[in-house]
């Protein structure tokens, strides 16, 4: 059968879009042309568009080596009241702010590690506030993946909300949440940015806390 034997559909015509969207939560854009004529043929992947919620990962903890932070990390306070950095070279420059450090060894399995091969010293660091914030220049406008990691150590301050807003164009948001318990056991969540932004978090009782955030 035929889209046009279908009467609620239209005939695709050249350089037409067509929408994908993968089970993973992806949704993107691809031009009709490069679909194919059907079959086996598989969709090509779709573009990945800035400034939107591509997922959350609550089974890693703290060892986000081999899965985040292929392109680059900030651990919050890490090295002790300073931060461990290794950003990808479109960030120019962060700053943090409303938001405090703090930072002690633990060999918890929710405290992050300082490399990827997730081995060595264990630190609890956190940046903390009612709303911290974390804002990120970058020096191009090619879309990229940034994970926030949030964790509870004290287990209860209820749900964990991250939003990303971009610093061009303030409509461009995405929100995602940890729940209390996903929060307490140490979360990954994931967005789609393009250019210059802002993450800010909270949750729903006292200071806010949060980790690190990888690129890739």
């Amino acid at each position: 059968m035929k889209l046009s034997d279908l009467p609620q559909f239209e005939e695709l015509a050249t350089g037409d879009l067509v929408l994908i969207v993968r089970a993973d939560g992806v949704v993107g854009l691809a031009d009709k042309n490069l679909l194919g004529g059907g079959g086996e043929e598989t969709p090509p992947e779709p573009t990945i568009q800035g400034f939107a919620v591509l997922g959350k990962n609550t089974a890693l903890q703290g060892d986000w080596g081999g899965t985040f932070g292929t392109k680059g990390y900030m651990l919050f306070g890490w090295e002790f009241y300073a931060d461990r950095v290794s950003v990808p070279s479109n960030v120019a420059s962060y700053s943090l702010v409303d938001g405090n450090i703090y930072a002690f060894s633990a060999t918890d399995v929710r405290a992050l590690p300082g490399q990827a091969d997730n081995e060595g010293a264990r630190h609890a660091a956190v940046y903390y506030g009612s709303l911290p914030k974390v804002a990120v220049n970058t020096t191009d406008n090619v879309v990229g993946k940034v994970t926030i990691y949030g964790c509870d150590f004290d287990n209860g301050r209820g749900d964990f909300t991250a939003k990303i807003i971009s610093l061009a164009d303030s409509t461009k948001t995405a929100t995602a949440t940890l729940t209390a318990e996903e929060y307490n056991l140490g979360g990954y969540l994931q967005f789609s940015y393009q250019g210059p932004f802002r993450i800010e978090a909270s949750v729903s009782s006292g200071n806010c806390v949060f980790s690190a955030l990888f690129f890739d």
